[in-house]
C-alpha cells in the first residue's frame, strides 16, 4: 500500500498507536528513514524499541495521547499517517474531533492518511461498520483535500459480498 502512494523513501510517515505492530520494522526494511511512531503506552513503544535493537535509532519516538496531544502539536506535517486501530476505539465525539483536527493540521497538503479497515476474522473479512468508518474518515479529511487510501476496501467488501 505504501509503495502505490508514491512517496519518497525519505517522507515523513506517521504511524499512530504503533503499540508492537510490526509496520515500523517493514517500513525500515523498505528503507524509509523519516519514521515517526507514537502510541499513548510508553511500555509498548519501550517494547517495540527493544525489539529493534539499533535499528530503534531510525525512528522517532512520541509518546503522547492523539485526543489531548503535547508533544504531537510540535511535529512537523507528514506525508503519510498511519492508523491501525486507534481510530476504532475513540467512541466519544469529542475524542474522535480531536482526532481528526489534529490528522487535518499534520498530514501534509497532498499527504495521505491510511486506516487500516480490514479485520483478521477468516480470510480478511470487512464489516459494513468498517467500510463506514473508513468513509467517514474519507469525507472528514476530504475537506482538506487530502488523499485517502481506502485500502481497496469497498472492493473487498463487493467481492465477497456477491
Amino acid at each position: 500500500m505504501i509503495n502505490k502512494t508514491g512517496l519518497t523513501k525519505t517522507a515523513r510517515i506517521l504511524n499512530v498507536g504503533a503499540g508492537s505492530s510490526t509496520l515500523i520494522d517493514e517500513l525500515l526494511n523498505l528503507e524509509y528513514s523519516n519514521v515517526l511512531a507514537t502510541d499513548i503506552s510508553k511500555v509498548s513503544l519501550d517494547n517495540l524499541k527493544a525489539r529493534l535493537g539499533n535499528e530503534s535509532r531510525r525512528v522517532e519516538w512520541i509518546v503522547d495521547n492523539l485526543t489531548k496531544p503535547t508533544l504531537l502539536n510540535d511535529i512537523q506535517p507528514v506525508a503519510f499517517w498511519i492508523d491501525r486501530a486507534v481510530l476504532h476505539f475513540l467512541s466519544e465525539p469529542d475524542d474522535q474531533t480531536a482526532y481528526f483536527n489534529l490528522l487535518k493540521e499534520k498530514v501534509s497538503k497532498g499527504g495521505f492518511c491510511a486506516k487500516y479497515a480490514l479485520t483478521v476474522l477468516n480470510e480478511c473479512e470487512v464489516s459494513n461498520d468498517e467500510l463506514e468508518e473508513v468513509k467517514a474518515i474519507a469525507m472528514t479529511v476530504n475537506a482538506t483535500k487530502i488523499k485517502i487510501q481506502l485500502m481497496d476496501a469497498e472492493k473487498e467488501l463487493s467481492n465477497k459480498s456477491k
